[in-house]
């Protein structure tokens, strides 16, 4: 038989290292892209979910503060239902009175929080009680409180969000309804004395133990009769009592009025005037 030739072999080429390293790095860009489009994509999906939660309040202790201010001390939380850290959380606070008015502001923070977990910022809201301001009224009158809250924070690596919430508190005035109703002035030697009925109930969820003192005060604004008392009421309970103030005959009559300035562990909060006698 004839020979049969053999068939010729077909040599493949390997393609050129440049053509190797370059589909290597399209491979690798394909695999970056993706990933970013998924860490976009989930942390957007993320900022979403917390920008329709709210910062919500722990429980808000008040108590008295230096300089004729009342504080509340307390703690404000987020929390983080998406799927990466918060961090940076920051807040910024308004508290309005019954009536609307401003009676104080502040900041907080910063806060971070991992997926999950609640970030939370401890805050203390200072209010002031100056006689001529309008949070004179906390010291007087039981009132709902509105906290408006505004804070803002980062979603993982991207994203920034705000949040805000308005929250009530309920407050209780530690001298709720106070008047002091002079009596019938009685002659005294070169003095008048002026039985002063003062009466308030402690609504506040704290005691008032402290001093009353008090000080008759003309339209000259220079003092013409003063003295203190002690005092202790239980938190929810009423009080009652008369002084006999002892005013000099010479005090003017007209413009007259009844100071008190309540203290207690060093803290001093002015308390509305009353007319007198």
């Amino acid at each position: 038989m004839p020979a049969v030739d053999a068939a010729p072999s077909v040599v493949v080429a390997r393609p050129p290292g440049a053509y190797r390293l370059s589909r290597a790095f399209r491979r690798a860009a394909t695999v970056a892209i993706v990933l970013i489009v998924v860490l976009v994509a989930t942390e957007a999906y993320s900022a979403v979910r917390l920008a329709s939660s709210s910062p919500h309040a722990g429980s808000l202790v008040p108590s008295f503060g230096a300089n004729d201010t009342m504080l509340l001390t307390g703690s404000f939380y987020l929390t983080n239902n998406g799927l990466y850290p918060l961090s940076g959380l920051s807040i910024a606070f308004q508290v309005h009175n019954a009536t609307g008015a401003l009676i104080g502001s502040g900041t907080a923070g910063p806060a971070s929080a991992a997926p999950g977990a609640n970030a939370s910022i401890a805050a203390v809201l200072r209010l002031p009680v100056d006689p001529n301001g309008p949070g004179a009224t906390l010291l007087t009158e039981d009132q709902t409180l509105v906290v408006d809250v505004v804070g803002n924070v980062t979603v993982g690596y991207l994203f920034p969000v705000g949040v805000a919430a308005d929250l009530n508190h309920t407050w209780g005035a530690p001298f709720a309804n106070l008047t002091a109703a002079p009596g019938t002035p009685v002659p005294a030697g070169g003095d008048v004395d002026v039985p002063v009925t003062v009466s308030f109930s402690d609504d506040a969820s704290f005691a008032d133990v402290g001093t009353f003192a008090y000080a008759v005060v003309p339209t000259s604004n220079a003092p013409c009769a003063n003295g203190s008392w002690a005092i202790d009421v239980p938190a929810g309970s009423p009080y009652e009592q008369t002084q006999t103030v002892a005013v000099p005959t010479s005090c003017p009559t007209t413009g007259t009025v009844l100071t008190l300035a309540y203290s207690t562990d060093g803290v001093t909060v002015t308390l509305p005037p009353e007319a007198f006698p």
